[in-house]
């Protein structure tokens, strides 16, 4: 992907995520964050399930922490096609809506999306990473729950950002080159 506004490091680990965090933000001011991290973490633990959760749920507290006004959706990984790799992902998925209850109760603008129950082993190339089919089932998931939290503003649920009020002016525009075009963001 040649899209700027997009951090993305095939092959790393969730601790080597948090290592470039800091740098990354410093250099944009994101008002939405796309967070789908932890297959590399299912890969040679072994029988650590309980580890991949806490390194997330580290990862997403210094997220929330150096972009509080940001809306972060946080995405439950795909399937794996191997079985003990696949009773991993379930089991770190699992994990994944209380980590983020937990920061919404803090005040946090943070979303869980259910990618995993959208794709199967069929969406996935090799076994591990999504085809175009899975790429297509992942984007529809992020955008379903973008669209959701965002109508939710007119109800006076929380929404996007914190404490920063977002309108979507018009449609949402498929046109512009970028999942996602809102007035006043960039």
């Amino acid at each position: 992907l040649q899209d700027a506004d997009m951090e993305g490091h095939n092959g790393w680990t969730i601790d080597q995520i948090r290592g470039g965090i800091g740098t990354w933000r410093a250099a944009t001011d994101p008002g939405i964050i796309l967070l789908m991290i932890g297959t590399n973490d299912m890969h040679g633990y072994g029988s650590d399930t309980l580890g991949p959760p806490a390194r997330l749920d580290t990862l997403l507290r210094e997220i929330l922490v150096l972009s509080p006004r940001a809306h972060v959706f946080v995405a439950a990984i795909p399937p794996l096609s191997y079985s003990d790799g696949n009773a991993r992902v379930e089991t770190y998925n699992a994990a994944l809506p209380g980590i983020v209850e937990a920061k919404a109760k803090l005040g946090f603008a943070v979303t869980f999306v259910d990618i995993n129950s959208l794709l199967t082993v069929a969406d996935l190339d090799d076994g591990v990473h999504p085809n175009d089919t899975g790429f297509r089932k992942i984007a529809q998931g992020y955008y379903d729950a973008i669209v959701a939290a965002t109508d939710s503003l007119s109800t006076g649920v929380a929404g996007i950002g914190r404490g920063v009020p977002l309108r979507v002016t018009g449609e949402i525009r498929r046109d512009s080159g970028r999942f996602f075009d809102v007035a006043g963001r960039r």
